[in-house]
């Protein structure tokens, strides 16, 4: 995997950069696996082999679609594109990423290391507008990552069942 560099959104910090869409997915190009939604099943099953991962250290299951097993570990990442007819939404919502928070709201995180993210880029979509709320564009990979917070907070800490991640 590429080098993270997660940082949480902020306007004041982020004011200036924006983001240049990336169809290469070159951030999941060692990812053996991804997770998946329950709404993203009857996709999912034709473009890959389907199965539930342990997590760790809590023990819940997790939906997930599987990428390849040997190097290179991700056998969909090619030719500088995506090679199957499905893309998981983990993929789609990259470089934005759920963190975590002290208190019960969701934290909206994003992955600097990221190329897809630039810096007073007149090219690139901006992160947020010139009075400081987010721009329009990222509210629908953001409304994923708290989709998920939403669905893991309604299960009890001891759940050991399958975890449908949306």
């Amino acid at each position: 995997m590429m080098d993270e560099m997660i940082t949480a959104l902020s306007p004041a910090q982020h004011g200036d950069y924006g983001l240049r869409p990336d169809r290469s997915f070159a951030h999941a190009a060692n990812w053996r696996s991804t997770p998946l939604g329950l709404s993203e099943i009857l996709e999912a099953a034709g473009c890959f082999p389907l199965f539930l991962m342990k997590g760790e250290p809590s023990g819940t299951f997790h939906l997930s679609a599987l990428l390849g097993l040997s190097e290179p570990c991700n056998l969909f990442c090619r030719d500088g594109g995506w090679g199957a007819a499905y893309i998981p939404l983990n993929l789609l919502r990259y470089p934005f990423i759920l963190g975590e928070n002290d208190d019960a709201a969701p934290l909206i995180c994003a992955d600097f290391a990221s190329p897809s993210l630039v810096r007073d880029a007149p090219s690139a979509l901006r992160l947020y507008d010139e009075r400081g709320p987010p721009a329009p564009f990222w509210m629908m990979p953001c409304g994923f990552c708290c989709s998920c917070a939403r669905i893991i907070r309604k299960r009890s800490p001891s759940s050991k069942g399958c975890c449908l991640v949306i």
